[in-house]
C-alpha cells in the first residue's frame, strides 16, 4: 500500500468517525423523538435524508425486538415456499411446479435410503 493511498484511508476513517460520534451525539440528546419498537410502525416511518434521524424506535431488549421481527415477518405474504438444502448448504426458494416435484422425488428418495438400513 503506498503512502498516498495510506493517508486517503486515515482522512477516510476519520471522517467516518467524526460523523459516527456526531450521530451518537445527537441521539443523546433530547432532539430525536423515542417510540417503542412495534416492526408495524417502525416499517412505515419516512425518515428525511438531509438531517438526523427525527424518530428512534427502542425495544426493550435484542430478544424483544427479534421475537416481533418474526412475528412481524410471519404476516407478510409470500406467493413461494422456501427450503434448506443440506447437500448443496443453501436455501431453495419453491416457486414452480418443477421444483416441488424435484423436491418430493427427494424427500423420496431419503426415505427409501433411510427405510433400507
Amino acid at each position: 500500500m503506498s503512502l498516498m493511498h495510506k493517508s486517503m484511508a486515515e482522512v477516510e476513517n476519520r471522517l467516518k468517525m467524526r460523523c459516527y460520534s456526531n450521530v451518537l451525539q445527537y441521539c443523546l440528546t433530547d432532539k430525536p423523538k423515542l417510540l417503542p419498537f412495534e416492526p408495524e410502525k417502525t416499517c412505515l416511518q419516512q425518515y428525511p435524508i438531509t438531517e438526523f434521524q427525527p424518530v428512534y424506535f427502542v425495544a426493550e431488549s435484542f430478544e424483544d425486538a427479534k421475537e416481533k421481527v418474526r412475528k412481524f415477518a410471519s404476516t407478510i405474504p409470500r406467493p413461494f415456499s422456501v427450503r434448506y438444502n443440506a447437500y448443496t448448504q443453501r436455501i431453495e426458494m419453491l416457486d414452480n411446479t418443477q421444483q416441488l416435484k424435484n423436491l418430493a422425488d427427494n424427500i423420496s428418495g431419503v426415505s427409501s435410503v433411510q427405510c433400507s438400513t
